[in-house]
């Protein structure tokens, strides 16, 4: 039997197009030739207060930008690396004025946002947040 899911149709409908290519189910070695083969990672989400693959993406040194939105500026870190909303023109402008950028510059917020995904999300940081939170509750 075959579940469809809610997106279904629209990710068919896209399978038709020769410039776009749907990955899922990748392997973790697969994930990291992904990131690797890409130089920006965009997250159009209308929602996300923690957005895993922004920080895989940053820790493979891939330039994320966002939606300005829940907790993509928190994790971005850098206000000239997102947009407001998802209309297509805002992603666009935001895009184009990045391109306008020198390589100095992009490699500078790169360097910036990989040594900050490391920084907060490091196995060192969930450990000491953990203890701290267990901390919190046995003095209670």
């Amino acid at each position: 039997m075959l579940i469809k899911f809610k997106y279904q149709h629209d990710l068919d409908e896209l399978r038709g197009y020769s410039n776009v290519t749907l990955l899922h189910n990748l392997s973790t070695s697969e994930m990291i030739s992904f990131y690797d083969s890409i130089d920006m990672l965009i997250i159009p989400s209308r929602a996300d207060p923690l957005p895993t693959v922004a920080i895989e993406a940053m820790a493979r040194k891939v330039l994320v930008i966002g939606n300005n939105i829940d907790g993509i500026p928190e994790l971005v870190g850098d206000k000239d690396l997102l947009f407001n909303g998802l209309d297509a023109e805002n992603v666009l402008r935001k895009i184009q004025q990045i391109s306008r950028w020198n390589s100095q510059e992009i490699e500078a917020r790169v360097q910036r946002q990989s040594k900050r995904a490391k920084q907060l999300f490091s196995s060192y940081e969930k450990v000491r947040y953990i203890n701290n939170e267990f901390e919190k509750c046995l003095s209670e």
